[in-house]
């Protein structure tokens, strides 16, 4: 089964990644992953999670920030 994503997340997404290749270094870096650069953001009601390594920006992990992780 395929997920239709609302419009809004969508949109809220595209922003956020686009603010991240404008500005990598935005988030918070989290210190319990050095020596990799994991960093943290909070977009709207979600956080992400991204490591910048010296060419690409990996996307770990997204999700509600109301949900029990």
């Amino acid at each position: 089964m395929r997920m239709r994503l609302h419009k809004s997340f969508d949109s809220l997404l595209r922003a956020g990644a686009e603010q991240l290749m404008q500005y990598p270094q935005l988030g918070v870096k989290l210190e319990e992953f050095l020596p990799r650069d994991v960093r943290r953001i909070i977009m709207g009601d979600y956080e992400m999670r991204y490591e910048l390594t010296d060419e690409v920006i990996y996307i770990l992990r997204l999700w509600h920030g109301r949900e029990d992780r």
